[in-house]
């Protein structure tokens, strides 16, 4: 993991992840955004599960799932949430907050997840940029919407 930039103590990370797709715990005892750009289009049912289990054991408490199959992604971090309860009740401590944007802009996507996921008692301070696969250029994507949602006096629409 890298870390791309920081402001108002809130910090942005970035990884990119390729088959067997192992997933290290990215902030040990926090809670945090991933914004997930799924650019493997051969990932399988178990491996996406065993991502988004990982995610939410490692403290992912909200997902926003962009690219490929986005919509399966965002189910199988609602499904590794629920599943974290034996009767399928998870606590508010455990809820996840998850979002897919298919067909929307890098800028769009990052600008979500910025700005506009923490809820309840969840103000978030770590954001993680998982890419799942690797997508040509998509780096340098992100790179510029978090310099231009951060840095250079976005408004966020309302």
């Amino acid at each position: 993991m890298e870390l791309l930039t920081t402001r108002d103590n809130k910090e942005v990370w970035f990884h990119q992840m390729e088959r067997p797709f192992s997933f290290d715990v990215p902030f040990p005892s926090q809670r945090y955004v991933a914004i997930v750009f799924s650019n493997d289009e051969t990932v399988t049912d178990a491996e996406r599960q065993t991502v988004a289990h990982a995610l939410f054991a490692s403290g992912c408490r909200c997902g926003v799932f962009a690219g490929h199959a986005c919509g399966v992604w965002e189910w199988a971090l609602d499904t590794a949430c629920l599943e974290s309860d034996a009767d399928y009740q998870p606590s508010d401590e455990a809820f996840t907050m998850t979002t897919s944007h298919e067909g929307q802009s890098v800028e769009d996507i990052v600008c979500f997840g910025l700005m506009n996921t923490s809820f309840g008692s969840h103000d978030f301070d770590r954001f993680l940029i998982l890419l799942i696969g690797p997508r040509a250029g998509l780096r340098d994507e992100v790179e510029s919407a978090i310099q231009s949602v951060w840095h250079d006096s976005h408004v966020v629409p309302r």
